[in-house]
């Protein structure tokens, strides 16, 4: 196989250090074959399009010093569009963020960290219910910041700029479109995924808007693995047992599907992330199909 290294990214549906997320266990399954593919998992929980294109791109200039490009595969699983991030070095603001994780604002897995995804394991904040360490550096980084779980003053004011979906959804294209058009221009091969459809739905219900069509129009399709998320895959979502537990500009967040011990099985205990059983599914059924078809499996020629 001509493919050498493969480079994956997105967010906790991603996450590079949990054994059952695609990535690991999509490992795993294809060294059994190609035992000398080497792996870079970039994807972290919690972090949205701009983290999921800077590391993925990260990766793939790091990987190009010693690949040449055609042996390189980078598999990205977009994630929510509510999402956003800061790069903040003011210890100031960064201590208050911190006393508020400690006062229970929200649990984050870590914050401020760099492109590697490093923290301080020596600085952490615990949530006074959870009981859980959110793990960050004091000196800065990349703020994770969420519609859903606002915990500054300074996210409620910048998700309160938005009424519509479309200053979100631009930022999610922007980003889709920088990490492709880099892939392309360096001769990357790269395959395009999402966690959940709504994500790909935002933007094709809003190409024609000013700010997205330019960038819609640069879209390449055929590197689209799939335009039904993972997380519908496993639990399509059925119009009679539709679920709506928020309005505003994200409603589509939470719309399931029915909950059935059939379609549980294939998630963690949270009922929201996939478990090995769900990931094994989604790459059997999508991931592997959708390569070989795409040629990731053709021998050097």
């Amino acid at each position: 196989m001509k493919i050498k290294h493969v480079i994956t990214c997105g967010c906790s549906f991603s996450d590079g250090e949990t054994e059952w997320a695609w990535p690991r266990v999509f490992e795993k399954i294809i060294k059994e074959k190609y035992p000398h593919l080497s792996f870079t998992h970039m994807g972290m929980g919690s972090q949205g399009q701009e983290l999921v294109q800077k590391k993925a791109s990260l990766a793939v200039i790091e990987a190009l010093e010693k690949y040449s490009p055609d042996e390189i595969a980078v598999i990205v699983m977009w994630t929510g569009t509510e999402r956003k991030t800061f790069y903040v070095d003011n210890q100031d603001f960064i201590k208050e963020v911190a006393e508020g994780w400690r006062q229970g604002s929200h649990w984050w897995g870590i914050q401020f960290a760099d492109l590697r995804s490093n923290v301080d394991k020596n600085t952490f904040a615990i949530h006074p219910t959870l009981n859980m360490p959110t793990n960050y550096n004091k000196e800065g980084g990349w703020y994770i910041c969420n519609y859903l779980f606002p915990d500054s003053v300074i996210t409620k004011e910048y998700f309160n700029l938005s009424s519509t979906i479309i200053g979100p959804v631009t930022i999610s294209l922007e980003n889709i479109i920088m990490l492709q058009n880099l892939c392309k221009l360096k001769g990357v091969n790269i395959f395009q995924s999402f966690y959940r459809e709504y994500v790909y739905n935002d933007i094709i219900e809003n190409k024609d808007h000013l700010n997205l069509n330019y960038l819609y129009k640069q879209w390449d399709h055929d590197t689209i693995i799939s335009t039904t998320g993972i997380y519908e895959h496993l639990r399509p979502t059925l119009e009679d047992h539709q679920q709506w537990e928020m309005g505003g500009i994200f409603k589509r967040i939470f719309k399931m599907g029915h909950w059935t011990d059939e379609t549980s099985k294939y998630f963690c205990s949270d009922n929201w992330h996939p478990n090995e059983l769900g990931s094994t599914k989604w790459i059997n059924e999508v991931l592997i199909p959708k390569l070989n078809e795409k040629g990731f499996f053709n021998e050097s020629e």
